[in-house]
């Protein structure tokens, strides 16, 4: 007989990231442009019952973009988003990893300036996250977000 442990905890999330931006047509270049996302983050839940889980993880996100407006220092563009992730992380003194899948729409404006194009965007993602405590039990988890973000490329 298997026995059902499930229950819903409510909590907020927040992540910050850093990492490197490719994108194939920063200006004036194509209507559509692939932007990839690889970076590292580190992500915290403020879960209803219990402390912060804290983790720490690698990212990878891929954003097809469509032009609306494009010349030659200037872009707005918007697309959809996908995105996978590996965590490690803690919670009540107990080891934790899990992997995150997401999707979501982005949009952004690229300005060059100089050499330089200046890329900030604004997007909704919503995320799924399963994974497994490292305790004699190895209890799985799973859980969902979706969130609003806002990023900051730098492309040169």
């Amino acid at each position: 007989m298997e026995v059902d442990n499930s229950f819903t905890i409510d909590n907020d999330a927040k992540t910050g990231a850093f990492g490197f931006v490719l994108d194939t047509a920063p200006t004036n270049e194509r209507v559509f442009n692939y932007r990839l996302n690889v970076g590292l983050a580190r992500q915290e839940f403020d879960l209803e019952f219990n402390p912060k889980m804290k983790s720490d993880g690698i990212y990878v996100e891929n954003i097809f973009g469509f032009a609306f407006v494009k010349n030659e220092s200037f872009r707005w563009w918007a697309g959809p988003l996908v995105r996978v992730g590996y965590y490690v992380g803690e919670l009540n003194d107990e080891d934790l990893d899990y992997g995150e899948f997401g999707v979501g729409a982005v949009t952004g404006l690229n300005f060059k300036v100089g050499n330089t194009v200046l890329s900030p965007s604004v997007g909704v993602r919503y995320s799924g996250f399963g994974g497994e405590f490292d305790d004699f039990a190895g209890d799985e988890f799973e859980g969902h977000t979706s969130n609003i973000f806002a990023n900051l490329a730098v492309l040169f």
